[in-house]
């Protein structure tokens, strides 16, 4: 399904003046039954479970704060240089995005979109 994702100043008179409202095309994979049911260019409602919302929040926003707090502030608490430290901290975000990467496509497995005729 290929989504149009409009920018919050959207409604905004001086959006085309002011560069900075944003319009990206997003393609997102819907397996369905119903595929047949569907044309190019229907609208269409795209639905997750609310529970993979939350998980997905917890992946992509909570978890890797945690690990950062984590990586810099240990370190400090035993004595290890601010400097290096926030090293540490970025190279264990690093760490963890590839570990997330690397997981991929058993995540892919799990987060299933659902779609719906848009009325």
């Amino acid at each position: 399904i290929q989504i149009t994702a409009y920018g919050a100043c959207n409604t905004c008179e001086a959006q085309k003046k002011c560069g900075f409202a944003e319009t990206k095309n997003k393609t997102v994979i819907v397996r369905s039954k119903e595929w047949g049911t569907y044309q190019a260019g229907d609208r269409v409602m795209v639905h997750i479970n609310k529970s993979l919302g939350l998980l997905s929040v917890l992946i992509a926003y909570v978890l890797p704060a945690i690990v950062l707090i984590m990586a810099v502030s240990v370190p400090v608490a035993f004595g290890v240089s601010e400097g290096l430290s926030a090293i540490i901290g970025i190279v264990s975000i690093g760490a963890y995005f590839m570990i997330l990467y690397s997981q991929r496509n058993k995540l892919e497995k799990k987060f299933t979109f659902t779609i719906s005729k848009h009325e």
